[in-house]
């Protein structure tokens, strides 16, 4: 049996709280920190300083707190002898880190000064040029304004916004490091868009120079290819057509294309369409240039680029 002197004993029944002073079996930490390149708080947008402890004995983590950026130093009380991992998050009015830095130290009963730590820029800054089929120059191209957006890996948007077009090409500051889409679009006076580019976008601490991107020529309307049968499959010799109507409507009743091409040529392609919703209306006609057979009128979608509308089987009227 092990028998402790009085002030001993008095010590270990408040060791649960707090034993400082000479003699403690507590230690204090003393912990001050400053922004890389000598940054203040307010131009490093840093509002706070958050300060965690891990033991490395029990990978618990004994203390998390934040601290205003401007104090420079804290001193964390009361905590058990051990070797720490100390990292110090540099964090913005959003709770976004902006600053890291993380440290090793033994914690020694008493007081233990770990000095004064470095917390480096950890976020990504992207500059990046532009060019049109080649044209650098904005006004050469017929370009008013850059809509730049970025997406992260879940195609999420994190950043999107519109410029005045300029010869000097764009940096985009404080990213998170990881992988991205940057998606380009150059649009004239009236906002209609000329030019696009999409490209991946990975994005690593501090400056990240991607050079000269390319934007094309946009795809801003749709052709629609669609072909034809009669009665489950018959061919126009089959069906006795000659001749097949199109008729494509806007929703308001609108007529917006209607041609008669030969039957025999088995389908067709409409050129030109503004994206959207249209109703489509088929008819085979015969020699006597009477309506024999029908189809829809079908509600179809058009978006930009090539669209196949599939076969159209028309029934016998």
């Amino acid at each position: 049996m092990l028998l402790l002197p009085l002030a001993a004993v008095a010590c270990a029944v408040v060791f649960v709280t707090s034993c400082t002073g000479a003699g403690s079996l507590l230690g204090d930490l003393h912990v001050s920190w400053r922004l890389e390149n000598a940054a203040s708080c307010e131009d490093a947008k840093v509002s706070f300083v958050e300060i965690l402890l891990t033991n490395n004995d029990n990978g618990v983590k004994e203390f998390d707190q934040a601290f205003d950026c401007v104090d420079g130093a804290e001193v964390i009380t009361d905590l058990l002898p051990g070797t720490y991992t100390v990292t110090l998050n540099g964090l913005d009015t959003g709770g976004y880190t902006r600053y890291q830095t993380s440290v090793q130290t033994d914690l020694k009963p008493g007081s233990t000064n770990l000095g004064e730590a470095m917390l480096s820029y950890i976020l990504g800054n992207v500059t990046f040029y532009w060019s049109f089929d080649g044209v650098t120059e904005c006004k050469t191209a017929g370009v008013s304004t850059m809509q730049i957006a970025i997406l992260d890996a879940q195609e999420q948007t994190v950043f999107n916004e519109s410029h005045p077009c300029t010869d000097r090409g764009a940096t985009i500051t404080d990213f998170a490091r990881g992988e991205y889409t940057l998606v380009l679009y150059g649009l004239d006076v009236s906002n209609a868009r000329l030019y696009e580019a999409r490209v991946p976008l990975p994005i690593n601490t501090g400056d990240n120079q991607y050079g000269v991107i390319d934007l094309k020529t946009s795809v801003t309307t749709g052709t629609a290819t669609l072909s034809w049968t009669f009665d489950s499959g018959k061919d126009c010799t089959q069906a006795g057509v000659k001749t097949v109507a199109i008729a494509l409507t806007a929703p308001s009743g609108q007529l917006i294309f209607s041609d008669s091409p030969a039957c025999s040529i088995g389908g067709y392609s409409i050129p030109s369409l503004q994206p959207g919703y249209y109703d489509l209306q088929l008819s085979g006609i015969d020699a006597d240039k009477i309506v024999v057979f029908n189809a829809g009128p079908v509600r179809i979608e058009i978006t930009a680029g090539q669209n196949n509308l599939g076969s159209f089987d028309l029934s016998r009227i």
